[in-house]
C-alpha cells in the first residue's frame, strides 16, 4: 500500500512532460538533472529560453499539414447528373431557348432537312455534329455552353464535374421528334437516355417475355 501510495504522487510520467515541452517549443530539460536535484537536495540551473524561432513554428505546420490526409474528390451523383442533362437538352429543344433569354430555334427541322437526319450537339465544346447547322443554331449553341455553369450553379453542383454531356436530336415517322442525352461524371460513370415529344418524355423499353 505503501508503494502504491509513492507511486501516485510521482506525477505524470517523463515521457509526457517531454511531448508537452516540444508541442509548446519550451527548453529541453534533462532527466538527469531532476533525478541529481533529488538526491542532494538541489534544483538545477536554469537555462536560457530563446523562443520559439517563426521559421521553426512554420516547419512544424508544415510537416503538420502534410501529415494529414488530403480529402478524395467527391464526384456528382449520376442521378443528378442525368436530371441536369435532360433539363437542359429540353429547354434547347423546346425551339424557345428560354435559358438564355428568348432565342427562337428548331433543331428537328434542321435535323431532319438533312441527309443524315439527326443533329448531334456537345454543350461542352460547343461543337455540333451530323447535320449541319445554320449560323443561327450554331450560336444558340454557343450561348447554351456558356450558360451552363451558372445553369449547374443553381442547382447546387460544380460544372467542372461534368465530363461529357452531348444530345442527339432527330425525328422518325414512329416517334416524332425525339433527343438522346449522353451524360458522364468526372468518375467515368456514364448515362445514355432517350426521350420522346416536346417536352421530352423517356423512352421505356418494352420488357422481353
Amino acid at each position: 500500500m505503501l508503494a502504491i501510495g509513492l507511486r501516485a504522487q510521482r506525477g505524470p510520467s517523463w515521457r509526457c512532460v517531454r511531448s508537452f515541452r516540444n508541442a509548446f517549443c519550451l527548453p529541453p530539460f534533462n532527466r538527469l538533472d531532476g533525478d541529481q536535484s533529488r538526491r542532494n537536495g538541489s534544483l538545477p540551473a536554469a537555462r536560457p529560453f530563446t523562443g520559439c524561432s517563426r521559421s521553426s513554428v512554420l516547419a512544424r505546420k508544415q510537416l503538420l499539414a502534410e501529415r494529414v490526409p488530403a480529402s478524395p474528390r467527391k464526384s456528382m451523383k449520376l442521378g443528378t447528373l442525368k436530371g441536369i442533362g435532360h433539363n437542359f437538352a429540353d429547354s434547347f429543344a423546346s425551339g424557345l431557348g428560354l435559358l438564355i433569354g428568348y432565342y427562337a430555334m428548331n433543331v428537328f427541322a434542321e435535323a431532319a432537312a438533312a441527309d443524315e437526319g439527326y443533329l448531334i450537339v456537345d454543350f461542352i465544346t460547343g461543337a455540333t455534329y451530323g447535320a449541319p447547322a445554320s449560323e443561327s443554331l450554331q450560336r444558340a449553341v454557343h450561348l447554351y455552353r456558356d450558360t451552363l455553369p451558372e445553369f449547374c450553379e443553381r442547382h447546387g453542383v460544380n460544372a467542372g464535374d461534368i465530363r461529357v454531356l452531348q444530345v442527339r436530336f432527330g425525328t422518325d415517322v414512329v416517334h416524332g421528334p425525339h433527343f438522346t442525352v449522353t451524360v458522364e461524371n468526372h468518375a467515368g460513370r456514364r448515362s445514355v437516355d432517350r426521350y420522346v415529344g416536346i417536352p421530352g418524355k423517356r423512352l421505356h423499353r418494352a420488357r422481353k417475355m
